[in-house]
């Protein structure tokens, strides 16, 4: 019987789930033997494929279903190099390499809300469905009327991007439900194991439902 692991434990069963998800492609950081903000949204993205409760604790459901878990598959296979897709219906960032499924992130998407956009206008937060590719970049903590971005990566010309939040490197402001503006929210530390070398400008970004 496995002990439900949740942030903060230690022991040699968090590794034994860390590399669990890492051989299913999710994006687990660097190799560990303390539950930290990477497997909590790890295990969420992991929860949020399988249909289960979306807490990132690794309890009974968990343990059972990475037995026999689903699958992301991918709705469009870049042949070479990386590539993105975001996939709203789940709340999850797949990235592919070589068109083959690489890694697997949490995310939190456009919340459907209505707020003051930057103009002073009422708007809708929402993601833009569609196919775009990274056009532009920033390091560092960027600041616009909106909030603070760290290490954005747009992919449309009215600003939407890839980026982290402004919560330090907790985490802890990628909830397991859609709550942004209409960015792609990823946690700080999945920024930056992925700034440099996938969201290169020109690397494809799929966004659909």
């Amino acid at each position: 019987m496995h002990r439900t692991l949740h942030y903060g434990l230690v022991g040699p069963d968090v590794l034994a789930l860390w590399k669990r998800l890492k051989s299913l492609h999710y994006d687990v950081g660097g190799k560990t033997r303390t539950y930290g903000w990477d497997l909590v949204h790890a295990v969420t993205a992991f929860e949020k494929v399988n249909n289960l409760t979306k807490d990132g604790n690794a309890g009974l459901a968990v343990w059972k279903t990475l037995a026999d878990p689903k699958q992301p598959r991918l709705k469009n296979k870049a042949a070479n190099g990386y590539a993105v897709e975001v996939n709203m219906a789940k709340e999850i960032l797949l990235i592919s390499k070589d068109g083959k499924l690489w890694r697997i992130l949490d995310t939190s998407t456009g919340g459907g809300y209505t707020y003051t956009d930057s103009a002073g206008q009422p708007a809708v937060a929402t993601t833009p469905v569609g196919h775009f590719s990274i056009l532009y970049k920033q390091t560092g903590w960027q600041h616009s009327k909106l909030g603070y971005l760290y290490y954005p990566s747009y992919f449309t010309s009215t600003g939407v991007a890839i980026h982290g939040e402004d919560n330090g490197n907790s985490g802890s402001e990628v909830p397991s439900y859609p709550a942004s503006h209409g960015c792609v929210r990823i946690t700080n530390n999945a920024v930056l194991r992925y700034y440099y070398k996938v969201f290169t400008v020109g690397t494809p970004v799929w966004t659909y439902h």
